[in-house]
């Protein structure tokens, strides 16, 4: 029920907003955006041409959670969790993706983003070592995994003024994520 409410709430406001605002085909972007999944912040831009298309660019990175002076090279899982009878405590993520694609200005709130996205994620288990002699207290991390692709991201910007809007988006490919954020019109 309170879904329903917030989304007519949103529905109601952007109908207003169309209504009320004079058509305003901004010269350029930017703004920032996090990520839900995995707290990620992102920076965008665009810059419009002549027609309705601007050229769109984006880097998002995570910042970091794991301590690279824990990371253990020379230990591996099955002697982490076997050997030496560690606790697996999960894993910490290190994204970082650079997007280019374009901008379509839709309406007078309205602009549609899509981009192909260079992704790269590293993986980190973490362990717990409860005699303390690994780590910070006994949190340590194993070498990671890393793996690299192209995915797409995608999205809508609304005005809710001539000069700032919301972000909601979302990326697919080796880093599956939804972002939300502000971006300003110039």
């Amino acid at each position: 029920m309170k879904t329903l409410l917030a989304a007519t709430l949103l529905l109601t406001t952007l109908i207003s907003a169309q209504q009320k605002t004079e058509y305003f085909k901004p010269n350029a972007l930017f703004g920032g955006s996090f990520y839900i999944n995995s707290f990620m912040l992102q920076f965008h831009g665009a810059f419009f041409t002549e027609g309705n298309f601007a050229y769109y660019g984006a880097l998002a990175v995570t910042p970091g959670k794991v301590n690279e002076d824990h990371v253990y090279d020379n230990i591996s899982y099955h002697k982490a969790k076997y050997d030496f009878r560690d606790k697996e405590k999960g894993n910490q993520y290190k994204d970082v993706m650079f997007d280019i694609g374009t901008v379509y200005n839709a309406s007078k709130i309205i602009n549609l983003y899509l981009a192909v996205s260079i992704q790269e994620r590293s993986e980190y288990k973490e362990f717990y070592d409860e005699f303390q002699i690994l780590g910070d207290n006994g949190k340590y991390y194993l070498s990671p995994t890393s793996k690299f692709g192209i995915g797409l991201s995608g999205g809508i910007m609304f005005s809710i003024s001539p000069k700032v809007g919301l972000v909601g988006g979302g990326t697919i490919g080796v880093v599956n994520n939804t972002n939300i954020g502000l971006t300003f019109f110039l």
